[in-house]
């Protein structure tokens, strides 16, 4: 058998290698393209990123701006300290001669309030803008009487066992979140309140971590005992800032503050005083509490911690105690950790039997009221919805830190109004 010539025919020689040649060659074209492709997507990817964090940065720009414009009550406050990739941020209420982006913000529901906040990441640039309304939302000073323990009307004299029924009155609203029913202490009353709040449940304040903060910073209030005459208590601020002020004498290991004598104590208040106790305040006779600064500027806030443990033993828990009534001329804020007795239980004659209270509120862990003898006086606590604490001092003692759980307080906020959101890359 002759065997077959295997031998390459002409013109087939190489074949095999060129074509290793295009094959390396066509991966070598396929590996450049996904290099380029690669690079492209990453750019492409980055820029993205960019603009997402840019986005992110002006929805976290529009909340500073809404915290900031509940904290301090100026529209020009969101352009200040601007965060990290923030380049503008504004905000402009619409006032009734157009739009204003100066001057305070107007908490009244409807005055619109326009925040537009800016940013850029890597030269991503995103605005987002919205309209919010104004409002205050409820807090623990908006009421007349804030707690969370429970309310106590006495019918019934605690030296003598005298008629005191139907001799409170109370103007205002009460926010009350303990189990007693109402009934227990309202049937007591002789008018009052507006209305009564059972929940969400009131905390006993923190003054604790208030006396903290604002304790050592204090000074002394002034005590001037002229002769043979009741003492006279002076809270001199001296300027439109708040003022802290503490017990002229720290002796008492059972009391911040106690003054038994057997007459009218005049308490004087200049600006906006903050009066720290944190063994607690009790007066066995009527104070009055007086303006002397220009009218409408004087306010004063009593913040008192628990008595000492063998200041009564009767009334273990008490912070704030007018064991002969109380009298002011000016807007009070009554605050205490403990309980806060109002009470007639040195009944006087004539003027004396009268506690008045035109503008107050009272956040405690509880309250305990008792009126004089029935047709010698009366007790009348009022809130007034608008008055001078609502429109003149909670907003700056907000915005100053300077009551007890501000969280909770008469504050301030931003809804947004649906429909009015936008973003862009402008």
């Amino acid at each position: 058998m002759t065997p077959s010539d295997r031998s390459p025919r002409p013109g087939e020689a190489g074949f095999v290698l060129i074509g290793v040649v295009i094959f390396v060659l066509a991966l070598t074209i396929i590996g450049i393209s996904l290099f380029s492709l690669s690079s492209y997507e990453a750019q492409f990817l980055q820029r993205s990123i960019d603009g997402e964090q840019a986005f992110q940065s002006a929805v976290g720009g529009i909340e500073r701006a809404k915290f900031a414009l509940a904290q301090t009550d100026s529209l020009p406050s969101v352009t200040e300290n601007l965060p990290e990739n923030v380049t503008a941020a504004r905000a402009i209420q619409m006032q009734s001669s157009g739009p204003d982006s100066t001057g305070p913000v107007e908490w009244v529901p409807g005055r619109t309030v326009l925040i537009r906040v800016t940013t850029e990441v890597n030269g991503q640039r995103r605005t987002v803008e919205g309209n919010f309304d104004p409002g205050v939302a409820q807090g623990y000073y908006s009421q007349l009487v804030t707690v969370g323990g429970g309310i106590e009307v006495r019918s019934v004299g605690t030296y003598v066992p005298t008629d005191r029924s139907n001799t409170v009155y109370l103007g205002g609203t009460v926010w009350e979140s303990s189990p007693q029913p109402t009934t227990t202490w309202t049937s007591i009353l002789a008018a009052g309140p507006d209305s009564i709040q059972k929940s969400p449940l009131v905390p006993a304040p923190g003054t604790d971590a208030f006396f903290a903060q604002h304790y050592a910073a204090s000074q002394p209030a002034t005590k001037v005992t002229p002769g043979a005459n009741p003492p006279r208590y002076r809270l001199d601020v001296g300027g439109p800032d708040v003022g802290y002020f503490r017990s002229p004498d720290e002796s008492n290991t059972n009391y911040s503050l106690f003054e038994p004598f057997p007459g009218i104590i005049q308490i004087h208040v200049r600006g906006l005083a903050v009066w720290l106790l944190p063994r607690g305040i009790r007066f066995d006779y009527r104070p009055t509490i007086s303006g002397i600064g220009s009218p409408g500027d004087d306010c004063l806030v009593i913040v008192a911690g628990r008595t000492g443990p063998v200041a009564d033993p009767e009334n273990p828990d008490a912070g704030i105690w007018f064991n002969g009534g109380l009298e002011t001329e000016i807007p009070v804020i009554l605050v205490s950790s403990e309980k806060v007795l109002i009470w007639h239980g040195n009944n006087h004659v004539g003027s004396e039997t009268n506690t008045r209270a035109d503008d107050i509120a009272i956040f405690a862990r509880s309250l305990s009221l008792m009126g004089p003898n029935v047709g010698e006086g009366t007790v009348e606590l009022r809130r007034q919805p608008g008055g001078p604490l609502d429109s003149r001092f909670l907003g700056q003692l907000v915005s100053d830190d300077a009551l007890p759980d501000i969280g909770g307080s008469n504050g301030h906020h931003l809804t947004l109004i649906p429909g009015t959101w936008q973003a862009s890359d402008r």
